[in-house]
């Protein structure tokens, strides 16, 4: 078992790719070594991906829409590839 970070308790922080490295540094620092991607702002998942593997970080669930697992789900299936991460948390907006 590990103890890991929900990115989404530090979403105002994450609204931009700026924001979303300097957040992944403050965690890694704190000495988190795994983190739950949810509430991130727009990144490029190839720059995620490197930024996660940079840090040292491990990636054990997302946080997904369900729209976008419906209408997306072959670039949601490579994003996690890339991210090598093995689950999906599934959100369902109102």
């Amino acid at each position: 078992m590990e103890i890991g970070a929900q990115l989404y308790t530090v979403r105002d922080f994450t609204k931009d790719e700026k924001g979303i490295g300097e957040t992944l540094r403050k965690v890694k620092a704190l000495g988190f070594d795994t983190v739950q991607l949810s509430g991130l702002g727009p990144i490029d998942p190839a720059e995620l991906a490197s930024l996660i593997d940079e840090l040292g970080l491990k990636v054990c669930v997302t946080h997904v829409d369900f729209q976008r697992l419906r209408d997306d789900l072959s670039q949601v299936i490579r994003e996690h590839k890339l991210y090598r991460c093995p689950s999906i948390g599934l959100s369902i907006s109102s």
